[in-house]
């Protein structure tokens, strides 16, 4: 059974197998009679579905309405629709009886748009030509017309019959009769029952039965008067007796009854009550109680039943919930929880979870399940405890009586040892004490701390941080010492920064002084960076000292984070250069994992400490740290993004630099962050002469870029020619001859090909030839910090100069670069790219030494590698390729070996891109070596 009630499973199922047996007179059709007559049938559950009480279409016009929007990037706004039969209409919205049998609004003016669309509007259709092309459209195996009918609140059989119905309301015999016949021999797999007019009606009833059920349950979480919900359960067994959805709707509406009428005795009692503040505790506690029928709570995942309702979900600024009034009364409120675990009554919050299927029973795809009062207290009660009471999971305390009773035992056997400490040592110090276990569980005892015992909390959160191991309950704790406030804040989080044995915690507090004001701890961890270039620390806490002194505001502290800034890792770099910007929202790509550093506090968030700009010192301090990572070429590992109004694609630390110096200054330090790589390049070099400028030292050259120069018409016509009119055994020596002029012919190619016919094959070869000659690699680069290549390296670069790169070369290159590497070579990226159209390709390698390799692995490798005596254990690599700021290509992952197969399909995917398109291929494999 699902939850209702804490009585037997025996008895809940004597009633629901007579509704069986009623059933089968309910619902003649589901008996082994002789099949009725189609026509007669047709009308008989014709007129049965008029019945049910959905409004009569006899009159409504057919129509077409608006039901969303899709505006893809740099495409015009597209409208999408769905039809339905208009009931009314008034100034500011159509009402529409749509296939999911439900009446809906539908606004005349979209939401979230400025300018209209001219194509949202609700127009009349010719019922009978929509119903003649469903019926064609059902007769195909790929219907992209079908999703009308093929998903929504109904199954494809009821929106099959509802349109059939409604033919026959408005005199379309014809159609009705073929929709009708449709929706017989249809096998819907959503109901579980055979097709055949013998159990139509069934199927029918069963999905409309489920989905009132299903929407009674909903209206709770919407606060509808539960009134109306008990009216809207009693009669689902009056049009739809015996099924399994109108038994469940019996024993909810049995619930139901009860709490109507208590809510209307609670009401007029309540007016002749004290104020609840003047109340005993007890008093207090059972009215919450009472108030658990009212709980909202939130799943995390709406899915098949997973995921927990959480009844403590964040509401932001709304009152506080009976729930959390009850957590922060403390133990007080314990005994009286335990009591109500049994308590079946209903709260407004819903939990999902996946039908269960009956023998010869309709499959029924989704069901809420109701949290009651009892599930509600569990809650409660496992927060205050710091514990799991039940532990099944994708199921429901209430479901079973036995799951009841053995939770009440274990909780009450809990509430003994509760009861013997708080007797020795009183609720404060019980509360002070568990709260130091140190695990996530304990942070939210602070909550009936700070409620009951405020001049206790600091002290004791500032106890719990020490002593936290998890790094995340410490944030939280040093968190709550900000919410206890009071006098004695600041000298907490001084003793804190100074005696902490903590450097995680130091620098949280440091952080939290700098809200108020205080920069204390700039000079502590201005030592602990200087110190911390010898020793090893974990990545993030780097990361995090490197924000703090980034934004303590101090001049001196931003100079000491500059120095030997270029020696460390660039996870901590690419935090240094951010820290200095702006709160612009922040949208990196999917694969784009390496932004994430850029935020103190782990959760995308940001302190708000903007720089001082009116600082001369401190900003001169800041830009002299920018300009130096102007020179930091070290890619993010990120595709392509947006940052507040700008777009990027596959940045360097240096292009984040210069973005974040153009928000401090735009004037002084002009940088487009969105533009394409040898933009990017010789903008930061123009920035850095600026600055070299200002100290009286010589300009850095500017990058030349690659000119690949137009092929002569004259030239090319005459090749082209003689290409054309060769003989086949010639063909092959005219096509490189046309090879060798280079990137700079495509354009004329392009020009031949059109103009020719459609159906000449010469197109084709022309094609396929302009597609070589644009991905002609004509330049070959190495990064500043790469090692030199050497050997079979160098000798297999070399050879690939002035040729075409296509996807067996490419994959030659990845994977000859990987078996030839050797020590101190540990990893290597590659970048190709091609400008535009007749640029050709330029290849940029980067091998990677120890040093960068290392800072790049990935700690969920496999901590077990094959018996070998050198070379690499392991690959991890990134494939990436896009266009124009659209991803191509994405794949991240680690092997031993390098994939062919997956570098082929990087290939095939960035090589199939129009050469007058601009294209960008990223290839990374780090290595795991054997030294």
């Amino acid at each position: 059974m699902d939850r209702l009630g804490d009585r037997p499973r025996a008895r809940l199922m004597r009633p629901f197998a007579l509704a069986v047996i009623v059933a089968c007179l309910a619902y003649p059709d589901a008996s082994l009679a002789k099949p009725p007559e189609p026509a007669a049938e047709r009308v008989r559950l014709f007129e049965w579905f008029s019945t049910l009480g959905f409004p009569d279409v006899k009159h409504a016009r057919f129509v077409r309405y608006p039901i969303s929007i899709s505006a893809p990037d740099g495409e015009p706004i597209d409208v999408d629709f769905a039809h339905g039969f208009l009931l009314d209409e008034s100034k500011d919205a159509w009402t529409v009886l749509s296939f999911d049998l439900k009446q809906q609004p539908v606004q005349k003016r979209p939401q979230y748009l400025q300018k209209q669309p001219t194509d949202w509007a609700c127009r009349a259709e010719d019922l009978a030509a929509f119903a003649k092309s469903m019926l064609a459209a059902q007769s195909k195996r790929n219907r992209l017309e079908d999703f009308e009918f093929a998903g929504g609140g109904h199954s494809k059989t009821s929106r099959l019959f509802f349109l059939g119905w409604a033919c026959w309301r408005q005199g379309l015999d014809e159609p009705a009769a073929k929709l009708f016949e449709l929706a017989t021999d249809l096998r819907d797999q959503e109901l579980g029952l055979p097709p055949g007019i013998v159990t139509l009606r069934r199927r029918i009833a069963v999905d409309l039965a489920h989905d009132e059920f299903v929407e009674a349950q909903s209206d709770l979480s919407r606060k509808e008067p539960r009134e109306k919900i008990l009216a809207r359960l009693e009669s689902i067994p009056t049009k739809f007796p015996g099924l399994e959805s109108a038994f469940w709707a019996q024993e909810m509406a049995r619930v139901l009854q009860s709490m109507v009428h208590e809510d209307r005795e609670h009401a007029e009692n309540e007016k002749h009550k004290k104020p609840f503040a003047e109340r005993s505790r007890k008093e207090q506690v059972a009215e919450l109680i009472f108030e658990l029928r009212d709980q909202h709570g939130r799943q995390s995942h709406m899915t098949r039943g997973r995921g927990p309702v959480d009844i403590f979900f964040d509401q932001g600024p709304a009152p506080e919930s009976p729930a959390d009034r009850l957590f922060k009364l403390g133990y007080e409120a314990v005994p009286q929880l335990i009591e109500a675990l049994s308590d079946e009554r209903f709260s407004r919050a819903l939990g999902s979870r996946p039908s269960r299927r009956r023998r010869r029973e309709p499959r029924l795809n989704f069901r809420y399940h109701v949290l009651t009062v009892g599930d509600c207290a569990l809650q409660i009660l496992e927060r205050l405890a710091c514990r799991e009471f039940y532990k099944q999971t994708g199921r429901f305390m209430s479901e079973s009586p036995l799951w009841i009773a053995a939770v009440k035992q274990e909780a009450e056997q809990w509430n003994d040892e509760l009861e013997r400490d708080l007797k020795q040592k009183g609720e404060r110090q019980v509360l002070v004490e568990r709260m130091q276990g140190g695990d996530w569980a304990n942070t939210r005892l602070a909550e009936p701390l700070l409620a009951k015992y405020p001049d206790a909390a600091l002290p004791a959160l500032a106890a719990a941080a020490r002593k936290a191991t998890n790094k995340q309950v410490m944030l939280e704790f040093v968190q709550l010492m900000e919410r206890a406030g009071g006098k004695e804040l600041i000298g907490t989080l001084l003793d804190e920064l100074k005696n902490s044995p903590s450097l995680d915690e130091r620098i949280t507090v440091a952080t939290l002084l700098l809200k108020h004001q205080r920069s204390d701890g700039a000079v502590p961890l201005v030592e602990e960076w200087k110190r911390s270039a010898e020793h090893r620390l974990p990545s993030d806490t780097m990361i995090e000292l490197a924000y703090y002194l980034a934004k303590c505001g101090r001049a001196d502290a931003v100079a000491a984070l500059a120095e030997g800034l270029d020696q460390r890792s660039p996870d901590i770099r690419l935090a240094a250069v951010r820290a200095f910007a702006r709160n612009d929202e922040l949208q990196a790509g999917e694969g784009s994992s390496n932004f994430r550093v850029f935020f103190f506090d782990g959760e995308g968030g940001e302190t708000s400490l903007p720089v001082k700009t009116n600082d001369k010192v401190l900003f001169a301090a800041v830009a002299d740290l920018l300009i130096g990572e102007l020179a930091d070429t070290e890619p993010t590992r990120n595709g392509s993004g947006r940052w507040g109004e700008v777009d990027f694609s596959d940045p360097c630390i240096a292009d984040v630099a210069g973005h974040v110096l153009y928000q401090l200054d735009a004037k002084r330090f002009p940088f487009d962050l969105s533009a394409r790589r040898p933009e990017r390049d010789r903008q930061r070099v123009v920035l850095i002469n600026a600055w070299r400028k200002t100290r009286h030292l010589s300009e850095l050259p500017l990058p030349r870029p690659t000119i690949v120069t137009p092929v002569a018409e004259e030239t090319l016509t005459l090749l082209l020619d003689r290409r054309q009119k060769a003989k086949a055994e010639l063909r092959d020596a005219a096509e490189r001859d046309v090879e060798k002029l280079g990137p700079g012919a495509v354009l004329g190619i392009l020009i031949r090909r059109d103009q020719l016919k459609p159906a000449d094959p010469m197109r084709k070869d022309l094609e396929r030839l302009a597609q070589r000659l644009a991905n002609t690699l004509v330049e070959i680069q190495f990064a500043d910090k790469s090692l030199k290549a050497s050997g079979k390296l160098a000798a297999r670069l070399e050879a690939l100069k002035n040729k075409p790169l296509d996807t067996p070369a490419l994959v030659e290159l990845a994977v000859g670069l990987t078996n030839e590497m050797a020590l101190p070579a540990h990893g290597c990226r590659l970048h190709v790219t091609r400008a535009g159209l007749g640029s050709g390709l330029v290849l940029r390698v980067d091998l990677l030494d120890k040093a960068r390799n290392n800072a790049l692995h990935d700690e969920s490798r496999p901590q077990e590698f094959p018996q070998l005596k050198a070379g690499a254990l392991w690959w991890q690599h990134s494939l990436g390729a896009e266009s124009n700021g659209r991803e191509i290509f994405e794949q991240s992952a680690g092997d031993l070996d390098i994939s062919r197969e997956q570098l082929r399909s990087l290939g095939d995917a960035a090589f199939a891109i129009d050469v007058r398109k601009p294209l960008d291929i990223n290839i990374e494999y780090i290595g795991h070596w054997l030294e």
